[in-house]
């Protein structure tokens, strides 16, 4: 039985019949000594409460023995009437404990002893009171302090030889004794396995050195159904960002992973491997002495062209020709939008996604003077991404398609403006080491990594506390849950305050838009997942505040308006000036309220997702966002609910634990974003769905 089942009502019953306040209650000999004192006291209180008491019962007798020498009658009449002599008589029989038989009249001497004799029975019991009071407290206090010192030696652990299985456990551990804390059984589970594991890595220490893990995670996948995901927020970012959140957790449901076997594979561990990847820009920005100022035209290589993020892109070029040129361009099937950026940008260099595209192509620019090479698929990618001319490369296409042109430009020694967010949610582990090895700086270039980017400008090293992204709360953000059964392809689509592409619009409108920019954020910045919070804020006119360490909070406003990173990345550290014309300003007199909201977790189930995906790690942030992206161009054509989207989510994390991959290079994590991808398919064409929402 745990403590708190055995002793906790006695605590209880004990407190609230002191008679006095427990304050007192010390151990040692000091908390004897006060207790005498206090014994001593009560005894001289009540000698003196005697002596009075035997002085008024003396006259009180006086007066009825007089009553009674009248007659009989008057006696018996006084005993039922309870008259002065009789009541006193009666009190002082009841309140000593007197048997019936016992004389009608005492002298005022023995009424004194009893009385006396009274008082010292409740001394003694009292001071039985407190000595149990006492006991309790000594037990109580012990009880805390074991419990205390139990979580302080799990806060201080001395991670450095800890490998990845340890800090999982632990992580857990605190994750119970928090939210959890009447489970005593489940600490105790835990405690067994942390002391097996911890044990087995001190005996056996990784090879990679410290700081390395050597082990995968099994977990069951019998634990996910519904809009809950197993899982234990297992993190791999240990050593990061150390600090807590500042702010209250919120009482909402959120997903737990719940740790329900943990194994070490022989295989797995005989893998070394290396420490995190250190993040792009931990906590603060430095401008390089290089980059300060860029005369003439800036070159810049632009992949994904003719998408969203290309078209704004190639607007801002136009608009400032005088500071930038277009060098290469990257572009899908969209051929006639390509030919005409071709005539207008004059690229040396073009790709295309497939080669039976490319007679297409040059039978569309035929009237070109200057035409481009044009190359096709990811050797065409990878080209237009190291182009030699090229010194900032916008990166605006979606998925794992961006991640090998990335590697090209980063080992090429160009600048990233970042728009594609696989390239860290997926490639993170993979992609930061290499930025690091060739000193390439990668950019934000969405909206809310912008505004942190831009807040971080001259703030000291280890000044970034906390990091607040926030959401517009999409195309449902008003919507009643329950409604959500009902949304259609065109509902989802309906963004209140951006224009976007169809896919980033649906993730917005389900909130795995921001979830992953939680774990891209995390990349980015170097902050631990507990330290990044999201609020609702519908007007999105802020677009994402940072908190530092003397409780500051910066903020970056602007209109909802995707130029504005995106130059800002390509201008760095620069600033260029805009035109009114083109160029909306903030009018705060105009502007009205700005709002803030907590995300409807039942309403979002999405956003912790992505967090327990950002925790556990490695492959499972490229697996979840590749299903996303698979789920979510099923629902536009319409085969699977808009709900099903995190069903099927939930269920490709789950079936990847078995062979989550901690460290991975570049062609696993495509491999596993390949096989979410198929797997996506295989449980919507085989009716998983159907039969999990049966179950």
């Amino acid at each position: 039985m745990s403590d708190v089942e055995d002793t906790g009502e006695d605590d209880r019953r004990t407190l609230r019949s002191a008679r006095g306040p427990v304050s007192h209650v010390s151990l040692g000999s000091e908390g004897d000594k006060e207790l005498f004192q206090r014994e001593r006291e009560r005894r001289a209180r009540a000698a003196e409460a005697s002596r009075a008491f035997a002085s008024e019962a003396s006259a009180i007798a006086a007066m009825a023995t007089t009553s009674m020498s009248t007659s009989a009658q008057q006696t018996s009449q006084a005993g039922s009437s309870g008259t002065a002599g009789s009541t006193v008589v009666q009190t002082v029989s009841q309140s000593t404990g007197l048997m019936a038989s016992q004389p009608a009249v005492l002298s005022p001497e023995d009424v004194a002893i009893q009385q006396a004799a009274l008082q010292e029975a409740q001394l003694q019991q009292a001071l039985g009171k407190i000595k149990r009071e006492k006991e309790m407290m000594i037990r109580r206090r012990a009880r805390m302090e074991k419990r205390g010192t139990d979580i302080e030696e799990l806060e201080t652990m001395d991670l450095t030889h800890m490998d990845e299985d340890v800090m999982v456990v632990r992580r857990a551990l605190l994750g119970v004794i928090e939210m959890q804390e009447h489970q005593t059984t489940l600490l105790q589970d835990i405690q067994q396995s942390l002391a097996v594991l911890a044990g087995r890595a001190q005996a056996t220490p990784s090879p990679a050195g410290p700081g390395a893990w050597t082990g995968d995670i099994a977990f069951s996948s019998s634990s996910v159904h519904g809009c809950r995901v197993a899982s234990r927020q297992a993190s791999s970012d240990e050593g990061r960002c150390q600090q807590k959140s500042h702010v209250p957790r919120s009482t909402a449901p959120r997903a737990v992973l719940h740790v329900e076997k943990v194994e070490i594979s022989a295989a797995a561990a005989a893998v070394p491997t290396t420490a995190a990847p250190p993040p792009a820009w931990p906590g603060f920005v430095e401008v390089p002495a290089d980059k300060k100022k860029w005369k003439g035209q800036k070159p810049i290589a632009l992949i994904g062209s003719t998408g969203s993020i290309g078209t704004q892109t190639l607007d801002i070029v136009n608009e400032f020709s005088d500071y930038f040129r277009v060098v290469a361009l990257a572009a899908g099937s969209n051929i006639t939008l390509l030919a005409e950026q071709i005539r207008q940008f004059q690229p040396s260099l073009v790709s295309v996604s497939r080669s039976e595209l490319i007679p297409e192509l040059r039978e569309a620019i035929a009237d070109v003077e200057n035409k481009p090479e044009i190359m096709a698929g990811a050797e065409g990618l990878c080209a237009v991404a190291a182009h030699p001319e090229a010194v900032t490369v916008v990166t605006g296409i979606v998925g794992c398609a961006g991640l090998p042109p990335t590697v090209a430009a980063i080992k090429a020694g160009k600048d990233i403006a970042l728009a594609n967010k696989e390239t860290l949610i997926a490639g993170g582990p993979a992609i930061l080491p290499l930025a690091h090895e060739h000193g390439v700086k990668i950019l934000p270039a969405d909206s809310e990594h912008s505004a942190i980017f831009q807040c971080l400008q001259g703030l000291p090293e280890n000044g970034l506390r906390r990091i607040i992204l926030t959401a517009s709360g999409g195309a449902f953000r008003d919507w009643p849950v329950e409604k959500l059964k009902t949304v259609t392809v065109a509902d989802a689509l309906k963004h209140p305050n951006w224009s976007m592409g169809k896919k980033i619009t649906i993730d917005s409108a389900s909130l795995m838009n921001k979830g992953l920019e939680v774990i891209e954020a995390h990349y980015l910045f170097g902050a631990d997942y507990d330290n990044i919070d999201v609020v609702i804020h519908p007007q999105s006119i802020i677009h994402s505040m940072v908190e530092t360490q003397d409780s500051s909070v910066l903020a970056q406003l602007g209109w909802p308006d995707m130029r504005l990173p995106i130059i800002y990345t390509m201008s760095w550290p620069q600033r260029l000036p805009t035109s009114e014309e083109t160029w909306r300003r903030l009018d705060f007199v105009k502007m009205g309220d700005l709002t803030f909201r907590e995300p409807d977790r039942a309403k979002y189930p999405s956003l912790d997702l992505a967090y327990m995906a950002g925790r556990a790690g490695g492959t499972m942030t490229g697996v979840l966002s590749a299903a996303n992206e698979k789920a979510v161009e099923l629902f536009i054509d319409e085969r699977i609910s808009y709900l099903e989207i995190m069903k099927v989510n939930e269920m490709v994390c789950a079936e990847h634990m078995a062979d989550l991959v901690h460290r991975p290079d570049i062609d696993t994590i495509i491999h596993f974003d390949q096989w979410a991808r198929r797997h996506v398919e295989e449980i919507v064409n085989k009716g998983r769905l159907a039969t999990a929402a049966k179950l």
